[in-house]
């Protein structure tokens, strides 16, 4: 029987359980174990989301049992072979691109909750540029609520919910966010990030619907675009990270759900003014793109240009802004024509600015750049692609394009030098507060040391970073942020505590049940078909 058919099976036995034992069977198995902990990830609980997903897209048989801790341990165990199966079959020649699909639902979760804050904090500054957002208008005239007070609500959602064991009930809710929004702004808020039983089995089977196949096992959960499910009397959700991942990139979900016309081109200009900023360090000298088409004009040239021109001593790195995340057909798939297919416009086009404009810039008259061998490129991504080496693009996924780049430009810049970082990564690497001279070029010279070195290869560009913080930190000292940025860190956090203070003075010393009638309300909307 293939993969696919025992797939169908399995989930076909789904309708069989009463569904809200099973829900509290999944949630007992995934929180089992502290967050951070090796038996944490040893569950693999990404086939703990896709049995969730299947539990809501099905509709219970009339007559169900209630699920054990065996039932679900059986579902799990029978998920696991299947998954086997499907990476066994993967013959890539290549190991990065054996290993993708493997660790792509691996790596996300075993983020510390910190990472996925700090991912909330850098979205709404890329959204919010100055204090207002350009993209107010679009999101509310598609919610009903503005973009900002959409941060704020889910900004209190994930403290409220990560500090009450992923639960909140609905009067905790109503205390702390009304009368400041109304309750129509607090519903609507919430409900774009989740669901009751019955929205989900909309959203799942009609807005987001995924036909099972051998490589769903290994599929980015749907989930993480709703990750609170609305109960009786709270909201609840089933896991931390889920939580955590689901609500940091919530607004950037709704936008590409939405795909409304001009969005990709504001949010990469937006996009490019946060890279702009993260790059604005006291160790790091570079230009932008109209200071190298000024270069251009000046030598009579003409062609593509990066984003940005980092000088250095005797080096330098060409930096291409790329405001994009993965589809999931791209992370869990090993098919070097797949992939390419789906990076395109995005990863393979950045390598391209960055040799063709290399190329330029050393013909360029009075412009002398540094030998080819300590020029660096680095491509920055919205989302995790798990695609970290240029060379490893050129060889195994698009050697037929790079090989007539080669042809056109030579080899102005060595395909080995080439990086590709998301900008959560980033962010994180450029908000350190040690400085070192050339930091964004030593960097760069210390990932490709360590992938020279098959012992000290790095599959992720998180793993580059923490080895070169334990270069950059004394030992015994912690990482620090540094301060005065022109990343506001404590702007979203200001503006969320301001509005939980100012309800909190409104409710104190009013009666229980002008709040509890208010809860109610609250609930009634949020279970009301829309």
């Amino acid at each position: 029987m293939s993969v696919e058919s025992e797939l169908h099976k399995i989930k076909k036995r789904l309708r069989y359980f009463d569904r809200s034992s099973m829900v509290f069977e999944l949630d007992n198995y995934l929180s089992e174990h502290a967050e951070q902990s090796p038996e944490r990830f040893q569950r693999l609980p990404f086939l703990g989301f896709l049995l969730l997903e299947w539990l809501f897209e099905l509709t219970p048989n009339t007559s169900t049992r209630i699920a054990s801790t065996k039932d679900v341990y059986w579902f799990i165990h029978r998920l696991f072979e299947l998954n086997g199966k499907t990476t066994a079959g993967n013959n890539s020649g290549s190991l990065m691109l054996f290993m993708r699909p493997i660790i792509s639902n691996q790596f996300w979760i075993q983020h510390r909750n910190e990472y996925w804050l700090r991912a909330l904090i850098n979205q709404f500054e890329i959204f919010h540029p100055d204090d207002n957002t350009p993209f107010n208008a679009e999101f509310e005239q598609a919610t009903g609520v503005k973009l900002t007070d959409f941060f704020i609500i889910k900004c209190y959602l994930y403290c409220g919910m990560k500090g009450e064991n992923r639960r909140l009930n609905y009067l905790h809710i109503v205390k702390s966010l009304h009368p400041f929004f109304d309750l129509d702004t607090i519903a609507n808020s919430i409900r774009l990030i989740s669901g009751t039983p019955e929205n989900l089995q909309a959203f799942l089977c009609n807005v987001m619907p995924r036909a099972i196949t051998d490589t769903i096992t290994i599929a980015e959960s749907r989930l993480l675009h709703k990750p609170i499910i609305i109960a009786e009397s709270y909201l609840f959700s089933i896991d931390i990270t889920l939580l955590s991942r689901g609500i940091a990139e919530a607004a950037l979900n709704h936008f590409i759900r939405m795909n409304t016309s001009g969005f990709r081109q504001r949010f990469g200009d937006a996009f490019e003014k946060y890279v702009h900023v993260c790059l604005s360090r006291p160790d790091i000298t570079f230009v932008n793109e109209s200071d190298i088409n000024g270069t251009y004009a000046t030598a009579g040239l003409a062609g593509k240009v990066t984003d940005f021109l980092v000088k250095g001593h005797d080096g330098c790195v060409l930096v291409e802004a790329k405001g994009v995340v993965p589809r999931v057909e791209t992370l869990s798939s090993a098919n070097p024509f797949l992939i390419k297919r789906q990076v395109k416009d995005s990863i393979i086009k950045g390598i391209k600015q960055i040799v063709e404009c290399a190329y330029l810039l050393d013909n360029a008259d009075g412009l002398t750049l540094p030998s080819s061998s300590e020029r660096f490129g680095l491509i920055i991504t919205q989302g995790e692609f798990l695609l970290k080496r240029g060379i490893d693009i050129a060889k195994n996924i698009a050697p037929n394009d790079i090989l007539s780049l080669a042809e056109k430009f030579g080899e102005p810049i060595p395909f080995t030098n080439i990086f590709v970082c998301s900008i959560q990564d980033f962010e994180y690497l450029c908000g350190i507060a040690t400085r070192k001279p050339d930091f964004l070029l030593e960097f760069l010279r210390h990932c490709r040391r360590e992938d020279a070195d098959t012992s000290t290869m790095k599959m992720t560009m998180i793993q580059h970073i923490e080895t070169f913080f334990k270069v950059l930190i004394p030992e015994g000292e912690n990482y620090r942020r540094r301060e005065n940025r022109g990343l506001k860190d404590n702007r979203l956090f200001r503006k969320t505590s301001d509005v939980v203070a100012h309800n909190q003075a409104y409710w104190h010393g009013k009666s229980v049940n002008d709040t509890y009638q208010k809860s109610m309300a609250l609930k009634h909307k949020l279970v009301a078909n829309t």
